[in-house]
């Protein structure tokens, strides 16, 4: 009857958008799981960022200590030991070269670093606007489904009628 074909109607709709929220259900799984490798490599790359800060900040150290060895030493004690002057003042500029290398490089990694972070921090609100889409979706579709079971249960009462 007319009031079936209706009912057989709506349900297809219903069947209809079931199958689209399910394939955007599984497109939102898929740009989260994108997320979580986009995050998880983020901070590997942040760790071995902040390695390398450690370990040139722990060349600065030792460049420093060398040159506060250099200015405790008389001039005269290394000329003494057989230096040249020469030599004392081309050491003392190479570690100075050196110490304001490793610092540039300090301040290269921990703007790097902090450039990281910033990067991160945006891709887990992102993955956190696309959790929170994801529940959505499943929320519209259990509440589609929820009719859906409503139009066939309605449909069967209705041959059962019919039919009697």
């Amino acid at each position: 009857t007319e009031q079936t074909q209706t009912l057989q109607g709506a349900i297809k709709a219903l069947d209809l958008q079931i199958q689209k929220l399910t394939k955007t259900i599984t497109l939102t799984n898929t740009q989260v799981t994108q997320k979580d490798r986009e995050i998880q490599r983020l901070s590997g790359t942040i760790s071995d960022t902040s390695a390398n800060i450690t370990e040139a900040q722990g060349g600065v150290a030792e460049t420093l200590r060398q040159l506060e060895q250099m200015d405790q030493e008389p001039i005269v004690t290394t000329l003494l030991a057989g230096g040249t002057l020469s030599d004392f003042l081309d050491d003392a500029i190479t570690l100075g070269a050196l110490r304001d290398e490793l610092q540039n490089k300090i301040e290269d990694l921990n703007s790097l670093r902090n450039n990281l972070q910033t990067s991160k921090s945006a891709a887990e609100g992102k993955r956190r606007e696309l959790a929170a889409l994801k529940a959505d979706l499943n929320q519209q579709k259990q509440g589609l489904s929820a009719a859906r079971a409503d139009q066939n249960k309605l449909l069967a009462d209705t041959r059962n009628k019919e039919s009697n």
